[in-house]
């Protein structure tokens, strides 16, 4: 039988928690059932071209079910695993009103990304020449990955300066803006309760975290054309008041990301540094990742617990450390 007359599309790239459509196409009329079976994949959300009244318990589309011949489609269902290269497949099983079958198989690896610290002393001597500490991610997925201090830390985790200075000013006449643009929009009132508290601490914000941060609240209020804009411009005109930015953040972290794009590994706060003191001191953190569905909002990891490290660090003097130099991070693929 010639299986060129049946055709099955599913996506080639899948991320754990996508919610992905498939169909399926066929010339002939003597199609009288059609059987879905799937692995890996959680469950069918939607079905298109079906009756109202069609039944998705059994996943059996009866040729009387079609609203018009010759094509069915849906949407399936995925969720996030431990396994960063979760195996799936799809099948269809198409019955002729003849006894014969023909049946269409695609295979598929659901991808996410898990972390891993592979490499840490139990004491650290400064200067380093190599970063001392390794994180490997196993998986394909883009991730950002936040960095915090844990209870009973000793070496402080924090910004230079300058930087430290340059956006406090930006995130001042961001504020600003923004608290004038939400009388204008009390409709939003919840997406500027979100970003004004999160722009707080100078600390904790980056360009990379505040684009985030924003791109969330509006995946959560779906705002309209005239709204984005309003808020895209509050960005720029606070960016254009401290020109100083660009040169201290904004063309050093266009570095960064190009740097970073190859293993599609970022950090959130990407000048982040650690404030070494002389000395022995006990460093305690907690490492959290994100793949980038998270980060949309569209996706939500069942727990939100990060992976802790910890480790001794001796100094002859007090000395400033790029967290990105003392952190080396590795993207391992898996081969097939």
């Amino acid at each position: 039988m010639d299986k060129e007359t049946f055709k099955l599309y599913l996506s080639k790239d899948i991320v754990q928690g996508e919610e992905v459509p498939f169909y399926l196409i066929w010339e002939r009329d003597d199609v009288i059932k059609i059987i879905i079976e799937f692995d890996g994949f959680e469950q069918i959300t939607e079905y298109h071209n079906v009756i109202e009244d069609f039944s998705t318990e059994d996943r059996v589309i009866k040729k009387e079910d079609l609203k018009t011949k010759h094509y069915f489609g849906g949407v399936l269902k995925t969720s996030l695993t431990g396994d960063p290269f979760k195996e799936s497949s799809l099948k269809v099983t198409f019955e002729l009103d003849s006894g014969e079958v023909v049946s269409l198989e695609e295979h598929r690896i659901l991808y996410s990304t898990i972390l891993e610290v592979s490499k840490l002393p139990k004491r650290i001597k400064l200067p380093f020449e190599e970063p001392p500490m390794e994180i490997k991610f196993k998986g394909l997925t883009t991730v950002f990955v936040d960095i915090h201090p844990d209870v009973d830390n000793e070496v402080n985790f924090e910004l230079l300066p300058e930087i430290k200075n340059a956006i406090e000013q930006f995130l001042f006449s961001l504020r600003e803006g923004l608290m004038e643009l939400r009388k204008i929009y009390p409709q939003y009132d919840s997406f500027f309760e979100v970003v004004l508290s999160e722009t707080q601490n100078s600390n904790l914000i980056s360009e990379t975290k505040l684009e985030g941060i924003i791109e969330v609240e509006f995946e959560k209020v779906k705002p309209d054309v005239e709204f984005q804009r309003a808020i895209q411009s509050v960005v720029n005109n606070a960016a254009k008041k401290h020109e100083s930015i660009k040169d201290s953040i904004i063309r050093p972290l266009l570095d960064y990301l190009e740097a970073s794009a190859a293993d599609r590994v970022f950090l959130d706060v990407p000048f982040l540094h650690l404030n070494v003191p002389k000395g022995v001191s006990h460093i305690k953190g907690i490492i959290y990742y994100v793949n980038i569905l998270e980060k949309e909002g569209s996706v939500h990891k069942n727990s939100n617990e990060g992976t802790p490290f910890e480790t001794i660090i001796e100094s002859d003097e007090n000395v400033l450390i790029p967290v990105k130099d003392f952190v080396k991070i590795e993207r391992v693929c898996v081969d097939g």
